[in-house]
This record gives structure tokens, sequence and C-alpha cells, in this order.
């Protein structure tokens, strides 16, 4: 067990072993969530994280254990002090291909989309013929603007100080708008073709 600035303990390690039934990967994603909650990550990476370990857990039930349900998906999501690592392993019926294809228009963006979600991806065949997809979150500095100057401080770091401009005020233009007035039409007589 960890314990954090604010005195609540936090978990080192979770690990779960799910059936490879679809809609257990609400198990895992709500665990991931429960972590990143934890672990302060903001709301819009948490998003993130829990769509990546969502995807690759649906993709480990049901192409690496045929959606088997006596056989298990393990998910292991480990806190380190700069980072949240999570692993997604298969029993690996079917091997991940390498390289990973292309996605089509029905089939084949879980991974893709995993790989554009979190910070790094690995993919890899276990020793025992299972795949497993580790996935790692790293933790962002903390922001804060004080006295119109941007702090970044990392956690047990000294802050590092950097200038930022000041916001301005939006000032209305110099000239005011002014009202389009419509044309003014202009009357010609129509004369016969003949008269010209």
């Amino acid at each position: 067990m960890a314990d954090d600035t604010a005195g609540n303990i936090q978990p080192k390690r979770v690990e779960l072993r799910l059936p490879s039934i679809i809609g257990y990967e609400k198990v895992a994603r709500s665990a991931a969530e429960a972590i990143a909650q934890q672990l302060q990550i903001d709301e819009g990476r948490t998003e993130d994280l829990k769509t990546a370990v969502a995807e690759a857990v649906m993709n480990a039930i049901e192409h690496g254990n045929d959606q088997e349900p006596a056989t298990s998906v393990t998910v292991i999501m480990s806190v380190m002090s700069d980072q949240l690592e999570v692993r997604v392993a298969d029993v690996g019926r079917h091997p991940i291909p390498d390289p990973l294809p292309t996605p089509t228009s029905d089939r084949g963006w879980g991974l893709f989309f995993i790989q554009h979600l979190v910070d790094e991806v690995e993919i890899s065949q276990l020793p025992n013929g299972g795949n497993q997809v580790k996935m790692v979150l790293r933790f962002v500095e903390e922001e804060r603007v004080i006295k119109g100057h941007l702090v970044v401080a990392e956690a047990r770091s000294l802050a590092i100080e950097l200038a930022v401009e000041r916001p301005r005020a939006i000032l209305p233009a110099v000239e005011p708008v002014r009202a389009i007035q419509p044309a003014q039409p202009q009357l010609r007589a129509i004369l016969p073709a003949d008269s010209r």
C-alpha cells in the first residue's frame, strides 16, 4: 500500500481475473476508473484509460480466449511513482499479429484506439503462449498559475517557474460597425425597341 500526500491509503497493485464473457470488460473499466480517481488523474485522461482497458479486455475475451467462459483474462494494474501500468493477458488461442493489421470499416479498431489513448503500448507473446497488452499512462506534471506565472511541479521535486503572459481584455473595434443601408432603386423607363 502507498500513502499519498492527503493521507489516503492507495494500493500499489490491483489484479483481476475475469471470465471470458463479453460484458466483464466493464469490471476492468470500473477498476481502472477507481484507481484513476484515487490518483486524481484528470477526467479526460481517465476516460481514455477506461476506454483503452475495456478495448484490451474485449480483445482478450473475443480473440485470445475465443469467448470460453472458463478461461480467464488477467488484468494487473500497477501504480508506480510516475505512471500507471496496466497489463491485460489472455491464454493466446490466437496470437496477436505482428505487425498489426490495418483496421477495416468494421473490425480491428481496438488496438488502433488503444495506441492513441495511452502514452505507451507494448504487445507481446508470453512464454506460456498467451498474449499481453501492456499500457502505460504517465502522470502529468501538476500545473498551477500563481501571480501570473505558470508553476510546473513534479511530485517530490523542485518547482520550475515559467513566465506566462497575462490574459488581455478583448476591446471593441475603434470604428463602430455601420448599418448597411439598402441600395436606392434607380428607375429607368422601358422604351419599345423601335424607338431607339
